[in-house]
């Protein structure tokens, strides 16, 4: 779904991550996209440009993940890989 027909349709939760960052070729136009469990590694890398950025890390949980087979089951699993292929694809995360 394109974003601005999502937000008309107030779906935006559905708009592909990958929709903000390739053309309309389906190319990614980024030379580089930071990920939030890479997120020391992005701060470094805008640091390096002299930006002096900084985060603080705040909300510290000690809190093992809960594994995602005990919140979604096999069919709602297979909607998002549906749904959201190419993001998966494009980002490098294997499919659930």
């Amino acid at each position: 779904m394109a974003p601005k027909k999502a937000v008309e349709e107030d779906a935006e939760h559905f708009i592909l991550q990958s929709d903000f960052v390739t053309n309309p070729k389906g190319t990614i136009t980024c030379a580089y996209i930071g990920k939030l469990e890479e997120v020391n590694k992005t701060i470094e890398l805008l640091n390096s440009h002299n930006l002096k950025l900084k985060l603080p890390h705040k909300n510290i949980s000690n809190e093992e993940k809960t594994p995602i087979s005990s919140i979604y089951n096999r069919e709602m699993l297979n909607h998002v890989n549906f749904v959201y292929k190419k993001d998966f694809e494009n980002f490098n995360y294997p499919i659930l």
